[in-house]
């Protein structure tokens, strides 16, 4: 609901691998999407059991994303999605396409 909220994730091959390190992840780069939309759709599915934080950095201008399974007697960190705020000018355009479609709604 907010025109001005505007991240996004670019994941390369190379920041691909960098991910995969660090999280210890044993899916390939060509089948990373699938995992990220099991995870999206696990929390609509099941919000008892998978969380989705988004955890937003002011000073760098990025934000996290932390998909979490809770399991009862704690809660498992599954996947983590580091985001970008769009440059200016495309924080422009996307705030103007969403402004004139709500616009047109209304």
């Amino acid at each position: 609901n907010d025109l001005f909220f505007h991240f996004r994730m670019l994941i390369t091959e190379d920041s691909f691998r960098e991910m995969q390190e660090s999280q210890k992840l044993m899916v390939p780069f060509s089948e990373f999407y699938k995992i990220f939309i099991k995870m999206v759709n696990s929390c609509i599915k099941e919000p008892h059991s998978f969380l989705a934080v988004f955890v937003m950095d002011k000073e760098k201008k990025g934000a996290k994303l932390d998909f979490i399974q809770n399991l009862d007697y704690k809660f498992i960190e599954l996947l983590h999605c580091p985001f970008q705020q769009l440059e200016e000018e495309a924080r422009r355009q996307a705030i103007a396409y969403r402004y004139n479609s709500v616009k047109t709604k209304l």
